[in-house]
């Protein structure tokens, strides 16, 4: 094991990053195919009876596609 210590004193400083996927993407066709109004039919339900007190509306806004979008990752994963 090869242990690399340059940059260990350095500060850090903030920097604008760009990252362009093509459109052939495999996950960029995936995301493009699936429907999300039904996925959200069908999970919308589940997502509000499970908060605390189901109270779904409170706390910080629930972004759904990019949630469901993390879960199939997740799944396809096996994350």
């Amino acid at each position: 094991m090869s242990i690399d210590k340059v940059g260990i004193n350095c500060k850090l400083n903030g920097a604008n990053i760009t990252i362009s996927i093509s459109e052939n993407h495999p996950l960029i066709k995936l995301a493009n195919t699936i429907d999300w109004v039904e996925m959200q039919n069908i999970i919308l339900p589940d997502l509000q009876s499970s908060t605390a007190k189901a109270k779904w509306w409170l706390g910080r806004p629930l972004r759904l596609r990019i949630h469901l979008g993390v879960y199939l990752l997740q799944q396809c994963l096996s994350l």
